[in-house]
């Protein structure tokens, strides 16, 4: 998955034989740019708003403080059906619900759909071992924004923006600069799909096992 997910499995099971790092693969010619980005601008949060790990609180604050400053701005949540526990601090911030669109499940086909249509990516988990919603963000040619730990910044690397884990003001500042700066996306983007091209797509993946099995013989 990661060398991050390779560290952590060699220090808690010390396995005798040596590991091998394969990264997660991204199917490219799915996940591809698609010209859909909506008029408005927009985030998108893929996760699930009930799970902690995946920064949501993160999210929907980082929302509601750039909300104050880009009225027209607009949230695609991918996981829930509703804004859950976060439901009283929308309301409190006068959010109206036509400002956010819920996504329960959604078929991996149309994940690109919706990727294509936000402006930037968040990806605020406090832990991942990939972080596959990253990966597909950037091969959309999308501008990610996420956290600077755990497996996060492998996959990331110089193809987007890292954020202090945990921190809304980080992450609203750095989404901020971006939503204000179309040509700073689109060169983010083009590096990230590049990134994605170099590292992390599904023939990788395939290609990386084939020859594992081949070494067992």
């Amino acid at each position: 998955q990661s060398n991050h997910a390779k560290k952590e499995l060699e220090r808690i099971f010390k396995p005798k034989a040596t590991t091998r790092l394969i990264y997660n693969g991204v199917d490219s010619r799915i996940f591809k740019p698609l010209k859909l980005e909506d008029k408005n601008p927009a985030l998108l949060f893929a996760g699930g708003t009930d799970l902690y790990r995946k920064g949501a609180d993160v999210f929907f604050h980082s929302f509601v403080n750039l909300k104050k400053e880009i009225p027209e701005l607009k949230a695609i949540v991918i996981g829930a059906s509703s804004p859950g526990n976060f439901e009283k601090l929308l309301k409190e911030r006068g959010i109206s619900k036509t400002d956010l669109e819920f996504f329960n499940r959604v078929p991996y086909t149309k994940m690109p759909l919706l990727l294509n249509r936000a402006s930037v990516i968040l990806v605020p988990s406090f832990h991942e071992t990939f972080g596959s919603i990253a990966a597909e963000a950037m091969a959309c040619g999308k501008a990610v924004v996420a956290s600077d730990s755990t497996a996060l910044p492998e996959v990331v690397g110089n193809a987007g923006v890292l954020a202090k884990t945990g921190s809304v003001k980080d992450f609203a500042e750095k989404t901020k600069r971006l939503l204000e700066n179309k040509a700073l996306r689109k060169k983010i983007g083009k590096k990230a799909r590049e990134r994605v091209l170099e590292n992390f797509t599904a023939e990788k993946t395939v290609n990386g096992y084939l020859k594992l099995f081949r070494s067992l013989k």
